[in-house]
């Protein structure tokens, strides 16, 4: 008898896709994130060697066309980074589709899910919208001399696109001579407050100042000028009495 000892090579081929750590991956981040900051890193195996085991990752087609300019990837690493402007107002959850093939010939893809939610911050001022209901515009209202206390004046509304706290609000009108009245959460209306003389005052200037209810708020100040207008209330007078 004789024995021979037979060496046998097994070469590699493409047989296995890459897989993802997991199906679906999630992150959050603040709505001010600067360009260029990573936010996630996905991973996924490829248990074939050499060319065919290296990973490569990219976004989706569509999640290319829709959040591309948002967002990036990194292909060799798989880290995802902020491309764009986040805004919160604009859009609180995105959905990533990430895309992983290997480097060898026929690489039958695999994807996960990066779903990115975004944490509101106290961006936003409250927005104040006059309507003095009048033709004179909204920068300035009319009213008559002779107007009784609690005469409309202008009708106040007031939003803020932030969330929570951040989207609450309080108004103020500081002015003896005029009155700020909550009609709704959103809603105010502007009246007077006491009487008027216009040879004594014509014009006066009201100041309504909202502030959101965030750790670090946001003011807005609108004007509003109020033009008093004549009544017929005094008689003629005699320079000299003789």
């Amino acid at each position: 008898s004789g024995t021979l000892n037979l060496h046998i090579t097994v070469h590699d081929t493409n047989d296995n896709n890459p897989q993802f750590t997991n199906s679906t991956y999630y992150t959050t981040v603040p709505e001010n994130l600067a360009p260029g900051r990573t936010i996630a890193r996905v991973h996924a195996r490829d248990r074939d060697s050499g060319l065919y085991g290296q990973v490569l990752y990219s976004f989706s087609p569509r999640t290319d066309s829709t959040y591309g300019h948002l967002f990036g990837i990194k292909n060799t690493t798989g880290e995802i980074f902020v491309k764009g402007e986040i805004d919160y107002e604009r859009n609180h959850v995105y959905h990533l589709v990430v895309t992983a093939h290997d480097r060898g010939p026929d690489s039958l893809p695999a994807d996960a899910t990066l779903i990115v939610n975004v944490r509101d911050i106290n961006d936003n001022a409250p927005e104040i919208t006059v309507n003095t209901l009048t033709a004179t515009g909204t920068d300035s209202a009319e009213l008559a001399e002779d107007a009784e206390s609690g005469t409309f004046v202008a009708h106040i509304t007031v939003k803020d696109p932030d969330s929570g706290r951040n989207g609450q609000f309080d108004c103020s009108l500081s002015n003896e001579h005029f009155q700020l009245q909550k009609l709704y959460s959103n809603e105010y209306k502007i009246a007077t407050r006491g009487a008027f003389d216009r040879e004594a005052r014509s014009e006066y200037t009201i100041s309504v100042t909202c502030q959101d209810d965030g750790a670090e708020p946001q003011v807005s100040i609108k004007r509003l000028r109020v033009i008093i207008t004549d009544f017929n209330d005094n008689a003629p007078v005699f320079t000299k009495p003789r």
